[in-house]
């Protein structure tokens, strides 16, 4: 039924979008964790956790960023 198993380019960048999904999601979940020390897949880091004045700050940074960039979608004549 199923003797032609040839991954099309349509089927190999689907699932390089599967694989490069799953990699970015684990490492914002890493980011996100309050753990000191994390093993995965036998690899151990220790690192710091970012303060969550810090984390706030960063999301206040990327909102305001986000708007002046929208803001010049809005008006590109009066950009400088």
């Amino acid at each position: 039924m199923f003797e032609d198993n040839i991954l099309t380019e349509t089927g190999f960048l689907a699932l390089i979008g599967v694989i490069t999904a799953f990699l970015l999601k684990c490492c914002q979940e890493i980011q996100n964790s309050r753990c000191n020390r994390i093993k995965i897949c036998g690899i151990e880091c220790d690192r710091q956790v970012l303060s969550e004045d810090y984390i706030e700050r960063l999301r206040m940074e990327q909102g305001e960023n986000k708007e002046e960039k929208e803001e010049k979608k809005k008006d590109p004549v009066n950009n400088v």
